[in-house]
């Protein structure tokens, strides 16, 4: 594969990993025979490493935009990783911001403020999608496709406080969509 052929098969992991919301390691063990039918909808089913669990996720409108373009190549992890640097500083991701790199000399990560495409890696898909779903669709089911076990656990990972306001607005919402 060219160069260019490579990061645009990093771009479509990204993308799809956005969409996910799974662990890197989780989402390299994808394949197209994971797809499925149910009804007129499309959903992937993975085995989510850490936790042991098997999840069902729905394909949107966003992932099955990336997939009509076919399945991305399979790469290793430590691949996507580098690759999605590349990606990200090709789309200009210079802001400045604190986190850990990997310090060569000192065989360690060294916390730091970095160019955001500098420490861009695969995690950055499933706290997306966790971030980007999250008062858009119920709580529980973002975390039962992240694999969260526990509300305060996710919104710490999301670095965001308990909103009851929020949870009455989607239950009424959800309430009133079915005619109640």
């Amino acid at each position: 594969m060219q160069r260019r052929e490579v990061l645009i098969n990093a771009r479509k992991w990204l993308l799809l990993g956005c969409e996910l919301g799974q662990r890197g390691e989780d989402l390299m063990r994808i394949k197209p025979s994971d797809f499925r039918k149910i009804d007129v909808d499309q959903v992937v089913d993975v085995f989510q490493q850490k936790g042991k669990k098997h999840v069902t996720i729905p394909i949107t409108k966003r992932a099955k935009k990336v997939l009509d373009t076919g399945f991305p190549q399979k790469i290793s992890l430590q691949n996507l990783n580098d690759y999605i640097k590349e990606v990200a500083k090709a789309a200009k991701l210079y802001e400045i911001i604190e986190g850990k790199k990997y310090d060569a000399e000192s065989k360690r990560k060294a916390f730091g403020k970095y160019p955001k495409h500098e420490l861009i890696t695969s995690h950055v898909c499933r706290r997306s999608f966790a971030t980007n779903y999250y008062k858009k669709i119920p709580t529980t089911v973002i975390m039962g496709i992240t694999g969260h076990i526990k509300e305060s656990t996710f919104l710490q990972y999301i670095n965001k406080p308990k909103d009851r306001d929020e949870n009455a607005k989607l239950f009424l919402k959800y309430f009133s969509e079915n005619g109640n």
